[in-house]
């Protein structure tokens, strides 16, 4: 007792707590490979699928990793079809638990299926009822318990984290090109359901019901991974398909020992080829064994491991002039629209709102937390303020009522330049109004009409999805919709918005193109001109087919 007592004292000296991560995703492999190699009925398919998995995941999982700890949960979900341990159901308890915590959108996904599989012992299985109960009581407590742990208001986790996932769909897309690459996930897609498809014939008898769940786990998982890819549709998240495609086949053993065998071997081989092609652009080289086998660095890194390894905030080159520092003066600060560790690199007293980057509050319910956080007591006493968005969307836009906020109740302080652009310091008023809104009317109006915005006018835009563009979003992102600015010098300018933004309103009848004209706002109170007077606001659908004809809109009076 005495011995570990001074082993757990020294824990962090013995084994930083981070290995045992690493131990227990170690451990998964290794009883997936294990479980592979023993069960399968060919083990040359088995032998070139570990092989070309551990060749095609990346050498750090790094932000993948929640990937890589779905496809576990299904390769448990999967061995709890075939026989019910309770190793198996502690198993995919810690995973769910993990990703809960880790990446909202795959915990949410991997608890569908945990209850999927209990569902389907509770009613098609003479499996004992208590035990199963039992696993839920657990799940349930564990994260209550760590929620408490982790300082985590889950009512409030879990409507952040719905409207991130509903919201994400719509406006984070970017339409960079990527033909072959979707070429070859479509193949790959279509290769693999074959497979499963295929055995769900030859066994509709007598294992229908399973089958189906089992085709339900693949093909659920796999989306949610192409979806990652391909609604960002950078080089960075489209990569993901072939770094972990393959790890989705090789969790699911009815890929390599079924009677599909005289099949799998060609489809499985294809698959790979397809997977191969794919990983031309990557960085990671496929075939340097040095990382993969030799693991010399990462031991030296847990022998020079101390609580501060892997940070790089002090000293660093982002500092702001000093003449800012001593006006802020140990006030709370926060900063537009994301640079937000300029204010940790300078040890400022950084009041983070509650979404905290601009272009994420892309909701409704973001732009309420932000807006009832700035039209309070609460409200940060400087600002750090740059106009500049992502994805050609307006700025203004991205946070609307908080900029009207901003534009009210801060006045100019100074300014720096940080990355060779502006950044003005803004100071809250002394006594800084209370924002409110009165509806003044609701009607209809034609997608092709405009509104003619007014000086204190704000407008909430609701604009219902067409079948067509519902099956789209399904497929792809949601269909393009972009906001078309005109100002009375005649130019027009379109941004791309969402149906969420819009509905978390427009305001001004003045255009803001840069910081500049901000600047020029709260120093000059500069009067109207023709380019910065915007006479109409309107809507341009990519496809006007995806959309109904008819747009809602709630307009208010600014009090």
């Amino acid at each position: 007792l005495k011995v570990w007592t001074v082993v757990a004292a020294n824990f962090r000296t013995f084994i930083p707590i981070n290995i045992l991560f690493d131990l227990f995703v170690w451990v998964n492999f290794f009883f997936i490979f294990y479980t592979a190699w023993v069960k399968s009925e060919n083990r040359k398919i088995v032998a070139l699928l570990i092989a070309a998995t551990c060749i095609f995941l990346p050498s750090a999982f790094s932000s993948g990793i929640a990937i890589v700890l779905l496809a576990f949960l299904v390769f448990w979900a999967r061995q709890c079809l075939e026989e019910s341990k309770v190793f198996y159901y502690v198993m995919q308890i810690v995973i769910i638990w993990l990703l809960f915590f880790i990446k909202f959108n795959s915990g949410l996904i991997s608890l569908f299926f945990f209850l999927m599989i209990i569902g389907y012992k509770l009613l098609f299985t003479k499996e004992k009822k208590i035990p199963l109960f039992l696993y839920l009581i657990a799940l349930t407590a564990l994260i209550f318990i760590f929620a408490k742990i982790f300082n985590v208001a889950l009512l409030e986790y879990l409507q952040g984290g719905l409207n991130a996932v509903s919201g994400y769909n719509e406006i984070m897309y970017a339409d960079n090109p990527h033909g072959d690459e979707y070429k070859y996930t479509y193949a790959i897609m279509a290769l693999s359901l074959s497979l499963l498809v295929i055995k769900i014939y030859l066994e509709r008898k007598k294992l229908l019901l399973k089958n189906l769940v089992t085709l339900c786990l693949f093909s659920i998982s796999f989306y949610l991974l192409y979806k990652q890819a391909f609604v960002r549709n950078d080089t960075q998240h489209t990569l993901d398909i072939s770094k972990f495609a393959l790890l989705f086949i090789v969790v699911i053993p009815d890929f390599y020992y079924t009677r599909t065998t005289k099949y799998s071997y060609w489809i499985l081989a294809g698959i790979i080829f397809l997977l191969f092609l794919f990983s031309k652009k990557r960085e990671d080289r496929l075939f340097k064994l040095n990382e993969r086998v030799f693991k010399t660095a990462y031991v030296k890194g847990f022998a020079n491991f101390s609580d501060s390894s892997g940070l790089r905030i002090f000293p660093n080159n982002n500092q702001i002039p000093d003449s800012i520092k001593t006006k802020i003066a140990g006030g709370t600060v926060d900063i537009f629209p994301w640079n937000i560790h300029l204010l940790l690199e300078n040890k400022l007293n950084y009041k983070p709102r509650p979404a905290f980057q601009s272009y994420f509050a892309y909701t409704p319910f973001f732009e309420e937390l932000n807006f009832n956080f700035y039209n309070s007591d609460s409200a940060p006493e400087f600002v750090f303020f740059d106009m500049e968005s992502i994805d050609s969307r307006y700025s203004l836009f991205d946070e609307t009522k908080v900029n009207l906020l901003l534009l009210k109740n801060y006045s100019y302080l100074s300014y720096f330049n940080f990355n060779q652009r502006p950044t003005l310091v803004l100071k809250k008023k002394a006594k800084p109004a209370k924002i409110t809104f009165q509806k003044v009317r609701e009607f209809e109006m034609n997608s092709l009409d405009a509104i003619q915005p007014k000086e204190d006018g704000y407008y909430e835009l609701f604009i219902k999805s067409s079948i067509k563009g519902t099956l789209t979003s399904l497929v792809d992102h949601s269909p393009e919709i972009y906001l078309v600015i005109k100002t009375k010098d005649g130019m027009q300018r379109e941004f791309r918005t969402s149906k969420k933004l819009l509905e978390s309103g427009i305001f001004s009848n003045r255009f803001y193109n840069s910081t500049l004209d901000v600047f020029n706002q709260l120093v000059n109170n500069e009067k109207l001109k023709p380019e910065t007077e915007v006479i109409e606001y309107s809507i341009r659908y990519k496809v006007p087919a995806c959309f109904s004809k008819k747009i809602k809109v709630i307009e208010y009076k600014i009090n």
